[in-house]
């Protein structure tokens, strides 16, 4: 049998009973703000957030996932997840699994893009701006300490908060080490099933809260429709192309410097 569990995560997705909220197609199906994956998203929100949202979020709805810059077609901002809650907030998810050095820079390009579009430009507009809130659960460690989630928005030198019309979290998965057995809050139960749903045979008993249903329905890979599967399995072949590709020229890059060293 296929060890699927020793094989590196960015190798082997989705062997098991769930799919691999790693993937697009399966975090965005398990977090749909629409139907009942909204409940899910919410809980997830507001327990990432916490304190940095000065009100709770009740309900989500999606908006467009594409979204048009200007008269250039070609520029578009793609989001896994982008929708407004009950006050008229707008927030976007997403999970990167690939490291990227500069992905706070990339977090607040997009979300000040809707920053700008939630002002509009007509003649009454008077910078009145809708709060925006950029969550992003990452598959590698971005930051030296051991906070499992970092947050932001725009301070006084104090502390205070000047404005909530931007507020960034980002959330380090590889970060959260605590087994099944160890978890204690809810935002614990929902950091586990994001990184490890994949290796599961079964909903653990850990798990046995309604609140959790949906999002094990959703991860299920019978539950998948024939679109959804094949859209599954094609971004993983790319992203096993992807990194056959990278491997490649990490060893063409190594056997160049040996062969480099040797010369001198």
């Amino acid at each position: 049998m296929y060890d699927f569990l020793a094989e590196p995560r960015a190798v082997y997705h989705g062997a098991g009973t769930f799919a691999d909220l790693g993937m697009d197609v399966a975090f965005k199906k398990a977090l749909n703000p629409d139907g009942s994956s909204s409940d899910t998203l919410v809980a997830v929100t507001n327990d990432v957030l916490g304190s940095e949202l000065a009100l709770p979020v009740r309900t989500l709805r999606s908006r467009d996932k594409e979204r048009g810059r200007g008269t250039d077609e070609n520029r578009r901002t793609m989001f896994d997840i982008h929708c407004t809650d009950q006050l008229g907030r707008r927030f976007f998810a997403e999970r990167q699994q690939e490291r990227q050095d500069f992905i706070v820079d990339r977090a607040i390009f997009y979300a000040m893009q809707l920053v700008e579009e939630s002002g509009g430009n007509g003649p009454g507009f008077d910078y009145r701006y809708s709060p925006v809130t950029a969550l992003l659960f990452l598959d590698f460690r971005r930051w030296k300490d051991d906070a499992i989630i970092h947050t932001g928005k725009l301070r006084t030198a104090s502390g205070d908060t000047l404005a909530d019309t931007l507020t960034l979290a980002f959330v380090e998965l590889p970060k959260f080490e605590k087994g099944l057995g160890e978890l204690e809050t809810r935002l614990d139960h929902w950091l586990f099933a994001l990184r490890h749903i994949q290796d599961l045979d079964e909903r653990p008993a850990e798990f046995s809260d309604d609140l959790y249903t949906d999002l094990f329905e959703k991860a299920r890979q019978s539950h998948f429709t024939k679109e959804e599967w094949l859209m599954f399995t094609q971004e993983q072949k790319e992203r096993w192309d992807r990194n056959s590709i990278i491997n490649t020229a990490r060893r063409e890059g190594w056997d160049e410097g040996l062969a480099l060293g040797e010369r001198r």
